[in-house]
């Protein structure tokens, strides 16, 4: 007795009726993927499926507020917090601010704005389409980005509205799942800014005294950002979800004078410090406490760790790049980069196929990541002589097709390569803009590439649109 017999038995023994039986297998074949029985239906579907489809030329009716209370409008900050016996949230506002609008720009630091939450927003076509198909159907443009000339637009400037982390904007970096950003520098100042593109409102501004920020990176989870200094062996951590700071001090044994440069974990387990003397120190990326030292030879000069956050990957002052388990803290691979005197950046791409070692003579070699792991003297895929300064950094985009390599000691010093041809794109940056681009002093993808930030030393942070990619 074969599979379908045996459940149309079981179900007349349930009761059903043949047309109930009928549309239970029909269901069944859509959800388990009987492919037959698709494509069957998508080349003649029944009449009644048909009135389902939607008609692209009626006028969709956007939703309404599903609860509009007139009287929220009315009061204010002031009023609620004192009826509620709360303090101040983490939101700069006046007593006499509307309550709502301080609630939902609370909101918006903490989550983002998501566009499908906009009442008025634009129904995209390719929407429409998505939603009258199932499977393997929808035609959508390529994924693979083309070589040569780069679709790039330049948007309003990320910081437009402050202006005032700078004049050298250390670090920029994109939040991971909301449409906002972090913008930090020598003043002090940590901003957060909404991503649009058109205007891109400042959400907050948070200030730490006498702390010229080096480094800035947002926790894994994204409800935490981390700063550090190269003038202060301590750091902070401002917990975005309660709107307060907190001062945290190095660990004695470490002998840590400075916060520098550090990076949080993709897993979000581990913060990896450069220390002195080829130090590397650990720390418990949740408690903040001190686990463990690795030591290189020679001074750490660069970091990073790999996608799944398994590994760290180091660059140093001997030009030998060493490689550990971040599980057992154990080494490794150690490697000699080509040709290198001296590293001074390193980053390890997405796909975890490729990279890309920095060197302070400006060459920039490009590895397979398998090759590399197998010999301590590889030959690179590829080396790249386009920055006559040292390469400071380097970062591979979240799809591992686009390599950004930038050197702070030349204005314009920045090249965005094209993988797997091992390109660079020839109009970007300009010939005339290279001086308005400044000196490169960071840079980060947004999570699907859409957009490109770059902070220079001229209290400046431009963003460019990536129009391959999607939004964000």
């Amino acid at each position: 007795m074969d599979s379908v017999s045996s459940k149309g038995k079981k179900r007349k023994k349930a009761g059903l009726t043949k047309d109930e039986e009928l549309e239970l297998e029909r269901l069944e074949d859509l959800i388990l993927g009987r492919g037959k029985h698709v494509l069957k239906h998508a080349d003649n579907p029944p009449a009644s499926e048909n009135e389902d489809i939607i008609d692209n030329s009626k006028k969709i009716k956007l939703p309404e507020a599903a609860w509009d209370d007139p009287d929220d409008s009315n009061v204010n900050v002031e009023e609620a917090l004192a009826a509620q016996g709360r303090p101040k949230m983490g939101v700069p506002a006046k007593g006499s601010d509307h309550y709502q609008t301080m609630l939902k720009k609370r909101f918006e630091i903490r989550v983002g704005n998501s566009e499908w939450a906009r009442l008025n927003r634009k129904v995209e076509h390719e929407d429409i389409d998505l939603l009258q198909r199932c499977g393997n159907f929808i035609e959508q443009e390529s994924a693979t980005l083309s070589k040569g000339i780069l679709d790039i637009k330049k948007v309003k400037n990320l910081n437009k509205a402050t202006g005032r982390e700078g004049p050298y904007i250390n670090s920029v970096q994109f939040h991971r799942t909301s449409t906002v950003a972090l913008v930090a520098g020598t003043s002090g100042k940590a901003s957060i800014f909404q991503v649009d593109g058109s205007s891109n409102p400042l959400l907050q501004t948070v200030k730490f005294d006498k702390f010229p920020i080096r480094c800035a990176r947002f926790s894994a989870d994204g409800n935490q950002f981390i700063v550090g200094s190269q003038h202060h062996s301590h750091y902070f951590v401002y917990d975005m979800m309660e709107g307060k700071s907190i001062r945290i001090p190095t660990h004695h044994a470490t002998e840590q004078t400075t916060m520098k440069k550090f990076e949080v974990s993709p897993d979000g387990k581990l913060l990896a410090v450069c220390g002195r003397f080829g130090d590397i120190h650990l720390i418990n990326a949740r408690t903040k406490e001190w686990i463990g030292t690795l030591k290189m030879n020679g001074e750490v000069k660069a970091l990073c760790f790999n996608a799944s956050g398994s590994q760290l990957w180091t660059h140093g002052a001997t030009g030998e790049v060493y490689v550990w388990d971040t599980g057992s803290r154990k080494y490794l691979h150690r490697f000699a980069d080509d040709g290198c005197l001296e590293g001074s950046s390193i980053s390890v791409s997405p796909s975890g196929q490729l990279v890309a070692c920095g060197s302070t003579a400006g060459v920039v070699n490009v590895y397979n990541t398998q090759s590399a792991l197998r010999s301590t003297v590889p030959q690179p895929a590829k080396a790249f002589m386009h920055l006559v300064t040292a390469a400071s950094s380097l970062q591979f985009d979240p799809s591992s097709q686009l390599l950004a390599m930038a050197s702070d000691g030349k204005d314009g010093a920045f090249k965005l390569v094209h993988f797997p041809s091992m390109t660079v794109f020839s109009n970007f940056p300009a010939k005339d803009r290279e001086l308005l681009l400044g000196r490169v002093q960071s840079h980060d993808f947004s999570p699907n590439s859409g957009f490109l930030a770059v902070g220079n030393s001229q209290h400046t942070v431009q963003l460019f649109r990536l129009k391959h990619f999607g939004n964000y």
